[in-house]
């Protein structure tokens, strides 16, 4: 991938004790970590998905770690950079929420962080309890498209060209079906999911494919979504989003790492506080749960190239 300028909102420091009712808080952890040394967290999926998500996640792991936490957001891009001047690199972040890309990225080139074996499950009941998600094809209610097929000449908004829900999930559709990007009349960048929303809803775009656990969401905040938006085809289910860790943190904090959120359906408080956001808990993964996902991304990128954004 490109080098490029990073656009990181400041840190947020979380305190050291977490949530009321956590069951987690020391987990055999606390001596990996000393308390002096918070657990230096970013999310690539925000505003996407809500700062608070990541906000009560950061929370809960330092609770579980016996320790305190940071919490940074990148909201231009859903992967980190595959360069070795990445943030995990240069030991500035310990933990990311990111984009699946990032490990298909990471392949091509050691990129300092490493897949941790749990990842989130969502309350979407085609997941059956599974950590996978949808791309949600959407378009206008009023729209007369009403297949992908459809789209021939129209104008596509997408998040980044790291995304694999709004972005690459596009890819895999044309490479399927022997098309290029002349399919379409227009790419336009909207920075995120619910910037992919808005273009959609103004009819600057007309089409998106929307993280279905970010549209979700956004129906539950805004009912008229319902009806104002209209999906004409789910693509997938794909790997969710995975947790990485820098790949030089100490062995032990790793595994404390993954045993907390192995335990986190465990700690009501905190299943209480993510509710909001339909995270249920989170299931074991391995590199071999991306390996397919991470096949096709490579050979999207192959085949199409990478748009800037």
């Amino acid at each position: 991938m490109r080098d490029r300028p990073s656009l990181v909102r400041p840190a947020v420091r979380l305190p050291a004790q977490g949530p009321a009712g956590s069951t987690l808080e020391a987990s055999g952890g606390a001596d990996s970590l000393a308390p002096s040394a918070p657990l230096r967290c970013i999310s690539y999926l925000a505003p996407s998905l809500p700062d608070e998500l990541f906000r009560v996640l950061a929370e809960y792991l330092a609770a579980a770690l016996g320790t305190t936490a940071s919490i940074e957001y990148e909201t231009r891009f859903s992967a980190p950079e595959s360069q070795p001047s990445n943030g995990f690199a240069l030991n500035r972040y310990d933990l990311g929420f990111v984009c699946s890309t990032a490990l298909a990225l990471a392949a091509e080139h050691p990129a300092g962080f490493e897949l941790v074996p749990y990842a989130p499950v969502f309350d979407d009941t085609r997941a059956e309890g599974r950590p996978v998600y949808f791309s949600e094809v959407t378009v206008r209610g009023d729209s007369q498209v009403f297949a992908p097929e459809d789209l021939a000449g129209g104008v596509w908004a997408y998040n980044d060209s790291c995304s694999l829900s709004g972005y690459f999930s596009l890819l895999e559709f044309l490479d399927r079906r022997d098309l290029d990007l002349s399919f379409l009349g227009g790419m336009r960048h909207s920075g995120s999911h619910l910037g992919s929303i808005e273009l959609v809803m103004s009819g600057q775009a007309d089409a998106a494919a929307i993280d279905s656990n970010v549209l979700s969401l956004q129906r539950r905040r805004r009912p008229e979504l319902r009806t104002s938006l209209r999906v004409i085809a789910s693509w997938g289910p794909f790997p969710v989003q995975p947790v990485v860790v820098r790949t030089m943190l100490p062995g032990l904090t790793k595994l404390a790492v993954a045993e907390a959120l192995s335990q986190l359906a465990s700690s009501p408080e905190t299943r209480r506080r993510l509710e909001p956001f339909g995270l249920q808990g989170f299931a074991e993964v391995d590199e071999a749960f991306y390996a397919t996902q991470r096949q096709s991304i490579e050979r999207c990128r192959r085949v199409f190239g990478q748009l800037p954004g």
